[in-house]
């Protein structure tokens, strides 16, 4: 739940990002803190909720600052071989500083620990978990 500044030093990159009320349609893997979708080539049929987000696109050259506030999703991809540097900075407020603390203290330590005792059953298991939360948000959005 940090606020970070992507800066490029060399090379280019592409870097899509969106923004926080489209969390519900990007397909969070549960007890992690990356999406199920490359946004880059992803299946309509597989991920339909992509279909209701939209992303702002922006190519960063060398010297190029990107301001990311907390909360908001990115996807990164190098057009050529390329180095850039990410400064993060603590959450503003209390409750998203206990936010973030308490994934990487409590969160990522049991995703580990699931991993190591169920490996590819833990996997499967929070891809299910993924869509049906991404499926409801569809049925409750299409309700409307």
């Amino acid at each position: 739940m940090s606020n970070v500044l992507l800066t490029q030093i060399s090379g280019s990159k592409r870097v899509v990002l969106f923004p926080p009320e489209y969390s519900p349609f990007l397909y969070k893997v549960p007890f992690n803190t990356h999406s199920l979708v490359d946004v880059k080539n992803w299946d309509e049929k597989e991920f339909p909720g992509l279909k209701y987000v939209k992303g702002m696109e922006i190519i960063q050259e060398p010297g190029d600052g990107l301001f990311m506030p907390s909360g908001w999703w990115h996807y990164n991809t190098y057009l050529n071989g390329g180095i850039s540097v990410a400064y993060r900075k603590l959450a503003q407020t209390p409750a998203k500083f206990w936010k973030g603390a308490s994934f990487v203290m409590f969160t990522m330590p049991v995703d580990k620990i699931m991993n190591i005792l169920m490996g590819e059953k833990w996997f499967q298991h929070k891809n299910k978990i993924c869509k049906e939360g991404v499926a409801r948000e569809i049925d409750r959005l299409e309700a409307r």
